[in-house]
């Protein structure tokens, strides 16, 4: 689903890698009706895009931040799912198609019990770390897009680690 803001976040990521002048503080982000918290550099852009689906028609949300080290995403939507392991492999194959990228590796991970898979994926010279959550009928994705030259990016890391969930999303439960 996050592939059709791709071209967004790579314009993005292009300004964002100019050496500026002042380092943004990482800080905690929380917006109550996203049901999470995370870690970014300096206050978020956000966005909403409307996509038909095979669902019907799905409002995402995207916030966005970036450095010179980084591009960093969390999106989430809300729609009625199937299977759990559909839904993840489905969102990783519009993801890769939207992203131009090439799966370098995946796994099956989990957040407080919710079905997840982070993925790692190549574009030209770029490095694209992403992790899928689903929640009850909440998709979650969260994307680091860093230069290839920094394989082992801290910032990446420390991005995707820091993704929890907050209020009544911890409650619920796919199996």
């Amino acid at each position: 689903m996050l592939g059709r803001f791709s071209a967004i976040a790579l314009i993005l990521f292009a300004f964002s890698a100019q050496p500026s002048a002042q380092t943004l503080s990482w800080q905690r982000f929380s917006p109550p009706e996203g049901r999470f918290s995370v870690l970014m550099p300096g206050k978020p852009m956000t966005e909403e895009q409307s996509k038909d689906t095979r669902v019907g028609k799905v409002v995402m949300r995207f916030f966005t931040s970036g450095t010179e080290k980084g591009i960093f995403i969390v999106a989430y939507a809300d729609y009625k799912m199937g299977e759990a392991k559909q839904e993840l492999d489905a969102n990783r194959d519009s993801f890769l198609k939207g992203m131009k990228a090439t799966l370098v590796s995946e796994s099956d991970i989990k957040l407080q019990e919710n079905p997840g898979r982070e993925i790692r994926a190549e574009r030209e010279r770029l490095s694209i770390k992403s992790r899928i959550f689903l929640v009850g009928n909440r998709y979650y994705q969260v994307v680091a897009i860093t230069p290839a030259t920094l394989p082992g990016n801290l910032e990446a890391d420390r991005f995707l680690t820091s993704f929890q969930l907050v209020t009544a999303a911890t409650s619920e439960r796919r199996n």
